[in-house]
């Protein structure tokens, strides 16, 4: 009888600890939603565990797609924040290689300076593609598509301009 009502709690509490790592907040949604299952289970123990999952997945697809569209913002970093902050400021307008195709808004990696960097971009980015750094953020690089490469100047290791 308590056993679905303890479970129901320690999914809370397990899609809290996640949500403190990762702050973005599907996982407070689902935390919420198990809590609620729990709430559910303790107020009326007469309720089965097949109607409490059924409460728990349309709760959770209601929570989720509320969720959506209101944290767009919060979701995709606004890299333009970060452009005057220290050592990232350096990194920014610098030109990074693609080693994978990148979905619009997800990560993948890329090449500045012989060094494998996580890169994420609006737009769609293929293999071999060249990319500039637009900012930084909580260790992933965000990039756009550089339209015209002959309009760029490259840095030398020593500090001279180079095209």
């Amino acid at each position: 009888m308590y056993t679905s009502i303890i479970i129901w709690f320690f999914i809370t509490a397990l899609f809290l600890v996640l949500e403190f790592s990762n702050y973005n907040f599907y996982f407070l949604a689902i935390s919420v939603d198990s809590f609620a299952c729990g709430i559910l289970g303790l107020l009326f123990p007469q309720i089965g565990l097949k109607f409490q999952l059924i409460f728990f997945l349309a709760l959770g697809v209601i929570a989720i797609s509320m969720l959506y569209k209101k944290t767009e913002k919060m979701r995709y970093y606004n890299e333009e924040v970060r452009k005057s902050d220290g050592i990232h400021s350096r990194l920014n307008g610098q030109i990074v290689i693609a080693e994978e195709d990148i979905l619009p808004y997800s990560i993948g990696k890329g090449n500045l300076d012989l060094k494998i960097w996580s890169i994420r971009s609006k737009e769609a980015i293929k293999i071999g593609e060249t990319v500039e750094i637009t900012g930084y953020d909580s260790g992933v690089l965000w990039v756009k598509k550089i339209k015209n490469i002959s309009e760029y100047t490259f840095l030398s290791s020593n500090g001279s301009k180079k095209i």
